[in-house]
């Protein structure tokens, strides 16, 4: 029987993911046809600058989801230092491109391996910082879908995502849900003692949720916030940063919740940018005489921004690990 278990789970997550990245591509078919109309008929009235607004943004965002990440060690009992944990998690942005994600994990620990942090409680804070920035997400992002999504014509596809990865994700970092499924996924872990397991996961409490939640909505809005600087580029809409804001925090969180349930595909490639262009599309549908264009341009734009700073990141963390900066000072060894 448990044989039995094992081979249906191994069948389940593959069907689950190639799923959602089938459906995502269906919903996403007409953004396409007629983006290929569009081709040529734009008179675009680029603003390069606001390309570096969207990297810095980006950038931003990464701070305070970075300092989450800390906390979540220091509650860990992982007495890591502040400086040193934010290189980490910088450079660990651009692992998940290796398929399956776990280089994300791997990456940031390895980083952190001078400082004293255990693997195992590394991957814990990895897996708790990573759920709560796709719950926090996934509620903005279905907050808006109900509130616009009819209005829009939205497929409901992206609701039942955004549902389906918020009760996910929102369950398992509820402390009692991520203590137990932490023991379980961590119970063979060589050398890893069942009692100071317990210990570390004990201190994983409500306060920590909260400061989660407060800490992955200023990341949200500073990735939002990148968006927009991306369709300011184009020239192609005016914008009102107090109307769209909103709007696109909430189109980049669904569209990269989409992106993250579809394991299967390194970093969401893809995936991510077709739900984005296509939530796009009707919010640009009245502003542009070519919406679908714009939308797809402006995806795949946010993907290049995004993974140029993350490219930058990982090479000025490795520098910084190899030249010893960013790294507290050796205490002199006691006589």
């Amino acid at each position: 029987m448990p044989a039995e278990a094992e081979r249906r789970r191994s069948w389940f997550w593959p069907i689950v993911n190639w799923a959602v990245i089938v459906v995502v591509l269906w919903a996403v078919r007409r953004t396409l046809v007629g983006a290929w109309r569009e081709l040529g008929q734009a008179e675009w009235r680029w603003a390069p600058e606001w390309l570096g607004v969207a990297a810095v943004a980006y950038l931003a965002g990464l701070i305070p989801a970075g300092f989450f990440w800390y906390l979540t060690l220091r509650r860990l009992g992982q007495k890591v230092p502040l400086l040193p944990t934010f290189r980490a998690y910088l450079a660990g942005t651009v692992g998940k491109y290796i398929p399956g994600k776990f280089m994300v994990i791997i990456l940031r620990t390895a980083f952190l391996c001078g400082e004293g942090i255990s693997p195992a409680m590394g991957f814990a804070g990895v897996l708790y910082e990573t759920l709560t920035m796709m719950s926090v997400g996934a509620f903005w992002g279905g907050c808006f879908l109900l509130w616009h999504g009819r209005v829009l014509g939205l497929e409901r596809v992206y609701l039942l995502v955004a549902a389906g990865m918020f009760l996910a994700a929102t369950l398992t970092t509820f402390p009692p849900f991520f203590r137990a499924l932490m023991k379980t996924v961590l119970k063979g872990v060589a050398g890893m003692d069942p009692v100071k397991l317990s210990e570390c996961l004990s201190q994983i409490k409500l306060k920590l949720v909260v400061a989660g939640w407060l800490l992955m909505s200023v990341v949200w809005i500073f990735w939002g916030a990148s968006l927009v600087a991306v369709l300011a580029a184009s020239g192609q809409v005016e914008l009102d940063w107090a109307k769209d804001l909103p709007t696109a925090v909430a189109a980049t969180a669904l569209a990269t919740v989409v992106g993250f349930a579809a394991v299967a595909v390194p970093g969401g490639l893809g995936v991510r940018e077709a739900a984005l262009a296509a939530i796009l599309v009707p919010v640009l549908a009245d502003r542009t005489a070519h919406p679908n264009l714009l939308a797809i341009v402006s995806a795949g734009l946010l993907r290049i921004i995004w993974a140029v700073v993350e490219v930058l990141l990982f090479v000025i963390s490795a520098i910084m690990t190899r030249s010893g900066l960013m790294s507290p000072p050796q205490r002199p060894a006691s006589r």
